[in-house]
């Protein structure tokens, strides 16, 4: 069985990631409180390059942390499939 795929929309958004290995991403909880997780997919993405920038301005002056954070560009693909014989 095959697949056609139609692109139904594409967005670009923001993470924000360390320059570590393996990459880890930041995720914003509620209240002030972060986390790394290793999953893109469940890190804290916003619309524009200037929330992302906010949001580490936030970071660093929540946590006093000195992780080296950067502000990365993800496109996100929305994809309708059609099975096909």
């Amino acid at each position: 069985m095959a697949f056609k795929n139609f692109i139904e929309k594409e967005c670009l958004k923001y993470v924000l990631a360390t320059l570590d290995t393996p990459t880890m991403y930041l995720r914003y909880l509620l209240n002030r409180q972060y986390c790394f997780v290793n999953d893109i997919e469940v890190a804290t993405k916003t619309l524009k390059y200037k929330l992302a920038n906010d949001l580490k301005h936030y970071y660093y002056s929540d946590t006093n942390d000195d992780t080296d954070l950067v502000i990365v560009p993800v496109k996100i693909t929305y994809e309708l499939v059609k099975e096909t014989d």
